[in-house]
């Protein structure tokens, strides 16, 4: 099975084709498959904010 990943424009956002989603990862954390690459997005900037 292929696992193809394209990389977004946002730092931990990228494409995950098996699902057809946009996945979020910061630091090795797992965040969520998204819909809408901007709500990965805001997932990992969200995470980034409380570690900060």
């Amino acid at each position: 099975m292929s696992h193809t990943r394209e990389f977004s424009k946002y730092e931990g956002v990228a494409w995950d084709e098996p699902n057809n989603k946009w996945v979020a990862r910061w630091n090795g954390s797992h965040l969520g498959l998204y819909d809408e690459e901007m709500e990965a997005a805001i997932a990992v900037q969200e995470l980034k904010d409380k570690t900060a």
